[in-house]
């Protein structure tokens, strides 16, 4: 079903950084059989992996997958007979799809390039309620604007508004504007500040913030403040204030 043929691979060669990771492996998995890699960090798990998927093109060799020779078939070509799991979720997903579109995507429905009928959703419901994650009641909230998508996460977490814009330290004015126009976007800092006022979790405050034409930046000091608060659950903008200081930023409570 599936063979490695004569395997190798070196990354760097020719330099003092060159390592050769595989050197004429072969591998022959049959249909239904069950196969475990093990190998320590660094032993080529990853890599055997990325050529099978076709992300590493092997130095020689050839990948063979029900008698068709795949080495160098583009991976959106052999991804129709390859699937993939990957430990970390947000290498295996597309980020600018929402949850309905990346499981149409996943179930081979050509993702936002194809009609996804009403049974679709039915069953990407049903699939996602077993994960008991509550996905699937987020995905009727898919079109919600910032201000309709808060204030539905508010009601979801029973919380009251004025002790989330209490704890976020946001005025009553601010979040008023919010409350009544579900076209309003604020300011980022504002909603960020919201994000923490409403206890959300890392993903919630991610998709939240996209709704506001908003993103959190790896590169930004604030943006990497706030993430960390958000993604260890410290929900005190008095400590977060703190730390925006100590970092040379401007802060929130003044």
């Amino acid at each position: 079903m599936l063979k490695l043929e004569g395997i190798s691979k070196t990354f760097h060669p020719g330099t003092a950084d060159s390592q050769k990771v595989f050197d004429s492996l072969s591998l022959d998995v049959a249909r239904g059989e069950f196969v475990t890699i093990i190998g320590a960090n660094g032993a080529g798990k990853s890599t055997l992996f990325n050529i099978i998927a076709g992300t590493v093109a092997p130095d020689s060799g050839r990948v063979v997958l029900g008698g068709e020779d795949i080495t160098f078939t583009p991976v959106h070509i052999r991804s129709k007979n390859i699937g993939r799991l990957f430990q970390d979720p947000m290498k295996g997903t597309a980020p600018g799809l929402s949850i309905e579109e990346n499981l149409a995507l996943a179930a081979g429905r050509g993702g936002w390039f194809s009609h996804i009928s009403r049974a679709d959703r039915e069953s990407f419901r049903e699939r996602l309620a077993m994960l008991g994650m509550g996905l699937e009641e987020r995905m009727k909230h898919l079109s919600d604007t910032f201000s309709e998508y808060l204030l539905y996460l508010i009601h979801n977490k029973h919380m009251e508004n004025a002790d989330v814009y209490k704890r976020a330290i946001v005025d009553k004015k601010t979040f008023s504007k919010i409350k009544n126009n579900k076209d309003y976007h604020p300011q980022k800092l504002t909603a960020l500040c919201l994000c923490v006022g409403a206890k959300l979790n890392l993903d919630e405050s991610i998709d939240l913030l996209a709704r506001a034409g908003y993103a959190l930046s790896p590169c930004d000091k604030t943006d990497i403040i706030f993430s960390f608060f958000i993604e260890n659950e410290i929900y005190d903008m008095i400590e977060l204030d703190i730390q925006l200081e100590e970092h040379g930023l401007p802060c929130i409570i003044s």
